[in-house]
């Protein structure tokens, strides 16, 4: 077996994927932004939010966009904690049922889709149709990276080496949850990872004991990336990554407490182990749904004591925008509120600039150096 060019080939399709995963995000988005945009900030109880951020999260087939969104419109205030719960929660199923759309044989899929996605990418003439091409032709080159790590992963199945590492590395279930969130996160794509796993496991190199941990892994990680983007974000914005995350390490938790008792998980339905493990991933998202709507209200005022609002941000004195997400549909409240906010923003900069004219005016009227020839006038300041 040549390591290296086994090396360079999984690199390669790993990269194919993480970009393959890109183009269907910018596509969607580009396509059909305003629609996905009013879906995410529209929804309304937590059912719907959470129906909404799963049929997002599968047209973007990220759940970390719909997050990203979604922290876009809590800190604006168009989106209330619990419901922005339910909405990621909702996003992380929809990725989850991503990931078992692809777990099934689409190898024939993908040249079809790569030769229609991508002459609509190049020929058409319409911006939308241009960039539903690009959608279209990041879900076939994702299917071909499928492809290529299987063909990438086969001298490995065969290697005599890899067994006797793997069984070594499952003997510590927790460390292979921890580096498979730890990989989720540097990988910045769930969805990619779990690929990874579920075409490892059809090769017969991940057993069921220690897909399972990487499974769990991969939950958790999925809620470390939302987490780490969102860090730059006013408070309101971090308060939802980080209660999705606490969702997700409570429950990846708890079944691995089940786990490590020993539990049996050959109740999971499937007939090969990537069978098992990708209907796990599906079951722990819909089962989290199921608990987390419940329990979105407990969480946001858990989540509000970790990160509290930051000093002054309460002052009565402060200033309030006049930018209203409510006018969107009223063009002439909208333009009146914009007017009051520029003039606002106008005030500030004269407030700003008081102390420099100050400065301005001091320089003009200050008397200049005796030992300048009394001949030569100094240039003079106009004071405004």
């Amino acid at each position: 077996m040549n390591l290296p060019a086994v090396a360079l080939e999984l690199a390669a399709a790993t990269v194919l994927l993480l970009y393959a995963v890109s183009l269907v995000k910018k596509g969607v988005e580009t396509a059909a932004g305003d629609i996905v945009s009013r879906t995410v900030g529209g929804a309304g109880g937590r059912p719907r939010a959470a129906i909404c951020g799963c049929a997002v999260a599968i047209a973007l087939q990220s759940s970390t966009a719909v997050a990203m969104l979604a922290a876009g419109f809590a800190v604006s205030g168009a989106l209330a904690l619990d419901t922005g719960l339910a909405v990621m929660l909702g996003a992380d199923l929809g990725s989850a049922l991503v990931v078992k759309i692809l777990s099934f044989d689409l190898h024939w899929l993908a040249p079809l889709l790569i030769a229609v996605g991508g002459l609509a990418h190049l020929k058409a003439s319409t911006r939308k149709t241009v960039e539903g091409g690009r959608a279209v032709l990041g879900i076939g080159l994702l299917l071909l990276s499928l492809q290529m790590i299987s063909h990438a992963t086969q001298p490995l199945s065969q290697s005599p080496l890899l067994p006797s590492v793997v069984a070594f590395v499952g003997k510590d279930a927790l460390t292979v949850m921890i580096l498979a969130a730890l990989f989720t996160w540097a990988l910045h794509s769930s969805v990619a990872a779990i690929l990874l796993i579920l075409t490892f496991a059809v090769k017969g190199i991940v057993p069921l004991d220690v897909g399972i941990p990487l499974v769990l892994g991969v939950n958790i990680g999925g809620g470390l990336i939302a987490l780490w983007l969102t860090r730059g974000l006013p408070v309101e914005g971090r308060r939802l990554p980080l209660g999705n995350l606490l969702f997700r390490a409570l429950f990846g938790a708890m079944i691995f407490g089940l786990f490590a008792l020993h539990s049996p998980f050959d109740w999971l339905p499937g007939e090969t182990v990537a069978g098992k493990l990708v209907n796990l991933h599906v079951l722990f998202n819909a089962a989290l749904v199921l608990v987390g709507v419940i329990f979105c209200g407990p969480m946001a005022r858990l989540v509000r004591l970790l990160l509290p609002e930051a000093a002054g941000a309460n002052d009565r004195t402060a200033h309030v925008s006049a930018l209203d997400p409510a006018l969107i549909d009223k063009p002439a409240q909208a333009l009146a509120a914009a007017a009051r906010e520029v003039l606002h923003m106008g005030n500030l900069i004269a407030r700003m600039l008081e102390p420099v004219m100050t400065v301005i005016h001091a320089l003009a009227t200050s008397t200049w150096p005796t030992a300048q020839s009394s001949s030569t006038s100094p240039p003079s300041i106009a004071a405004s």
